[in-house]
């Protein structure tokens, strides 16, 4: 039980029978995310150290250093809470086949920041349906244009969309404009196989 104490201006809390003290600025879920760099990477011995109710994980490039099937099966046994998922840059170090079996382990993703991956269609496939708002695919030219569209006619939530250097073409415009009524961000620069007028079906 906890008891609440006036010291001054401001409360306290206390766990009733425990030392611990809880103030009211203490945030009990920051021990859900776990940011790693080139300084300090995800490696196997980090790996050990995830919470398993973990939700954001941020792994950007070189701090991606799970490369064994051992490692990836560890990952995937432990970590299946995860809300927010940051690999971007992970094309030498995670794997299209890996990165289907994080996201099939995790059915509760609303963010993917993906941006030169390797993803694939499989991959992209295994991104949970009816939960993902956000997700960015920069530079993921493994992704065909009908593919995307098929991504799109799936996921009429999404409100964040980042397709820039991909294969956007006037079929995938169309399909954002029919199927993505929900958007609040969308990028889509820098793609070769769409002419300006076509981004008027986005407007």
């Amino acid at each position: 039980m906890i008891t609440s104490v006036l010291e001054g201006d401001s409360h306290r809390y206390y766990l009733r029978n425990e030392k611990e003290i809880i103030s009211p600025d203490s945030n009990p879920r920051k021990n859900l995310k776990r940011t790693f760099s080139k300084a300090n990477p995800l490696t196997a011995n980090a790996l050990q150290q995830l919470p398993a109710d973990l939700e954001e994980l941020i792994a950007n490039g070189l701090a991606w250093q799970l490369k064994s099937d051992s490692d990836i099966k560890k990952l995937t046994c432990t970590i299946k809470r995860l809300k927010t998922l940051c690999i971007y840059g992970t094309e030498e170090g995670l794997s299209a086949k890996d990165l289907r079996a994080i996201l099939k382990a995790n059915l509760q993703i609303e963010k993917l920041l993906a941006s030169n991956s390797n993803i694939d269609n499989k991959a992209l496939n295994a991104v949970p349906k009816n939960t993902i708002e956000s997700i960015s695919l920069h530079y993921c030219e493994k992704l065909s244009s009908q593919e995307l569209i098929d991504f799109l006619v799936n996921n009429k939530q999404l409100k964040n969309l980042q397709l820039s250097h991909t294969l956007v073409t006037k079929d995938v415009a169309i399909a954002i404009a029919q199927h993505c009524s929900q958007l609040e961000v969308l990028e889509l620069t820098h793609s070769t196989e769409i002419q300006e007028e076509d981004y008027q079906y986005c407007a």
